[in-house]
């Protein structure tokens, strides 16, 4: 099934860079072998890469009150853990199962679900989203979208498109088989296209609008 939106569907910024650096200088694992020997200047190198993307990847999910304290948890978890991380494999995806555990906990905690930066709202106010999708039609039909979804859902596709993880990572990050995962994307992209066919807007047409 062809995706229905482009990766940059929500408002996207995970300090590629500093990523895209660190990946292409080949020194990610050499680091990560380096800190889980308790090398503690490798470790604050990785944390300066990867804090950007996990600090945003909290802020979608949690108020700020709360964001400090997760995030603290979610590198002392890291530390300690990293002889547990099979180099080779996606750090990035590891750090955010990890991170994903402490936000689930305080959603328990405090008897609540995530809050799932209203997509909407960050079409009207931030000025960073493409400009293709500041026209008036194209933010009602997300509008539509959104509100068609479950919060599992949104969740899904907000890992998926806004924090660019790959289904493989995201059934990681959400502690579940990768079939399990692959069924509910592809579950979710149907009710974004039922919910666009019944206010009568064309899901072929917005194929072409987001090929």
């Amino acid at each position: 099934m062809q995706s229905l939106l482009p990766r940059f569907w929500l408002p996207i910024s995970i300090g590629a860079t500093a990523l895209s650096k660190l990946k292409e200088s080949k020194t990610e694992n050499s680091l990560l072998g380096s800190a889980a020997r308790g090398d503690e200047d490798a470790f604050r190198r990785l944390k300066d890469c990867y804090s950007p993307f996990l600090r945003r990847f909290v802020n979608k999910r949690v108020g700020p009150s709360e964001a400090e304290d997760i995030l603290q948890d979610t590198w002392i978890a890291i530390w300690t853990s990293l002889n547990s991380y099979r180099t080779g494999s996606s750090f990035r995806a590891w750090a955010s199962a990890i991170c994903m555990r402490r936000i689930q906990d305080h959603w328990r905690r405090q008897s609540c679900r995530p809050k799932n930066a209203d997509w909407a709202e960050e079409l009207e106010t931030n000025g960073y989203v493409q400009s293709d999708f500041q026209s008036i039609e194209l933010q009602q039909s997300m509008k539509v979208i959104w509100s068609a979804l479950t919060t599992s859902q949104k969740e899904l596709l907000t890992l998926y498109y806004s924090d660019e993880l790959t289904l493989k990572e995201i059934s990681l990050a959400l502690n579940q088989n990768l079939n399990t995962t692959k069924y509910q994307f592809y579950r979710a992209h149907e009710v974004a296209l039922g919910a666009l066919n019944s206010n009568g807007v064309s899901g072929v047409e917005l194929f072409e609008v987001f090929k």
